[in-house]
């Protein structure tokens, strides 16, 4: 999976299905040279001025821990607050009920079965078979005009 995202017309064909043309060398050349600056600049930031770039260093990362901080309370204010509230809502009346529900449904299915059991099952087949052919006949569009 690693290698589709490695190559770009390759993570391309696949995430969209189509085909795309690879990408020329200048392409390829142009992101190098991107990735060579990034680290020159901060190559010789750290030469020129070791407690400069450590303290630049430390304001990004003050900066992104604020970032990251206000992301995770903006989770839990939009999302989680509301999804638990739901949870505990729907947990208090609608879960057991809905057990019981299914508990009950469950029980019927079950003594259909065990009276069912005693009866003949080619006859009963024939029978729901013609019942279930004159309900798709008049539920099908076009009897009815």
């Amino acid at each position: 999976m690693w290698v589709v995202m490695l190559v770009p017309r390759v993570g391309l064909d696949f995430l969209d299905g189509n085909k795309h043309p690879a990408p020329s060398f200048a392409a390829y050349a142009l992101w190098v040279a991107v990735i060579l600056i990034g680290f020159a600049a901060v190559a010789i930031a750290y030469v020129r001025n070791k407690d400069g770039a450590l303290k630049a260093s430390a304001v990004a990362a003050a900066w992104l821990d604020r970032l990251g901080a206000a992301g995770s309370r903006g989770f839990a204010r939009f999302i989680v607050a509301p999804v638990t509230e739901i949870a505990i809502r729907i947990g208090d009346r609608w879960i057991p009920a809905g057990d019981a529900a299914v508990g009950s449904a469950l029980e019927t299915t079950g003594r259909f079965a065990v009276m069912g059991a005693g009866l003949p099952v080619l006859p009963i087949f024939v029978a729901l078979a013609v019942v279930l052919t004159l309900v798709v006949a008049l539920a099908s569009p076009g009897v009815f005009k």
